[in-house]
C-alpha cells in the first residue's frame, strides 16, 4: 500500500485501535465507503509508516466483517508516486504539488515550475540564473528528445498562469489554471525523472549487473567508455 504522508510504497502492519459496538444495535455513523453495511460494530486500526525519514502516524477502520476498508486519516488526496531513485529534495516537493492537486491546481503548476528549475540546474547542467534562460539553453540542446523539451516549455507557461495574474486580452477574465493541466504538469515531470535521473540509475544497474555476470564466466568486465570485452565477446 502507499503511505498516505510520503506516498512511498510500505508493508501493511495494522494494529486494533479498539472496536465501538451499537448496543442498541443502531446503525453507526460511518465513512462514506461504508454506508449501508448493516451492522453494529465499526473496527478501527493504526499503523505508522515504517519509512525512517517519514514515520507518521495513519488510522482506517472497516466494517466488523471486513468490507469497506478504508484509510480515515490523512486523507489521501491523491495516488500518484516518485520513484525511489528521485532524491528526496525534489521528491518532497514532487509529493507536495501531488498532495495539493485537486485542492489548488495553481499552487501545484506553480510548484512543479519549480521542480523544473531544479531539475534543469542538477540534472541538465543549466546552472542559468533564471528558469527563463535554463529553459532557453534546454530547449536549444538538440541532444535531448524534442518531446521532452517542447514538454518542458509549456510547463512552465502553466506555470506562469499559476504565478502570475493573467487575464484575457478579450474577456478581461483571469486565465488560470485548470486542474487536468496542472496533471498534466506532473506528467512532465515524470518524463523529465525519468530521462534525468531513473533511466540512468535502471540502466547502471543493469550493466552492473551483467558486468558481474561476464565475471563469474571468468571474462573481463565490460567497463564505462569501453567498446567491448578486451578478450572478445559480443557487442
Amino acid at each position: 500500500m502507499l503511505c498516505p504522508h510520503c506516498l512511498t510504497e510500505v508493508n501493511e502492519h495494522w494494529q486494533s485501535l479498539f472496536t465501538h459496538t451499537n448496543a442498541r444495535g443502531e446503525m453507526l455513523e460511518q465513512p462514506s465507503d461504508l454506508v449501508g453495511v448493516a451492522l453494529d460494530a465499526l473496527k478501527l486500526y493504526w499503523m505508522r509508516c515504517p519509512k525512517r525519514s517519514c514515520q507518521e502516524l495513519f488510522v482506517a477502520a472497516t466494517a466488523a466483517d471486513g468490507r469497506g476498508f478504508r484509510i480515515l486519516y490523512p486523507q489521501m488526496l491523491t495516488t500518484r508516486r516518485v520513484d525511489p531513485a528521485v532524491p528526496d529534495a525534489l521528491a518532497d516537493n514532487y509529493r507536495q504539488a501531488s498532495a495539493i492537486l485537486t485542492l489548488s491546481p495553481k499552487m501545484s503548476a506553480t510548484l512543479a515550475r519549480r521542480i523544473l528549475a531544479d531539475v534543469l540546474k542538477q540534472y541538465g547542467g543549466y546552472e542559468k540564473f533564471t528558469l527563463a534562460s535554463q529553459l532557453k539553453a534546454f530547449m536549444g540542446d538538440t541532444q535531448h528528445p524534442s518531446q521532452l523539451r517542447e514538454n518542458a516549455r509549456y510547463l512552465t507557461e502553466i506555470g506562469d498562469f499559476g504565478s502570475h495574474t493573467q487575464r484575457d486580452t478579450e474577456t478581461q477574465e483571469i486565465v488560470d489554471v485548470e486542474p487536468e493541466e496542472a496533471e498534466w504538469t506532473l506528467e512532465v515531470l515524470d518524463g523529465l525523472f525519468e530521462y534525468f535521473i531513473v533511466g540512468p540509475v535502471r540502466d547502471e544497474a543493469r550493466r552492473a549487473a551483467i558486468d558481474a555476470k561476464i565475471a563469474a564466466t571468468g571474462r573481463k568486465p565490460i567497463r564505462k567508455g569501453s567498446d567491448a570485452n578486451a578478450e572478445g565477446g559480443v557487442v
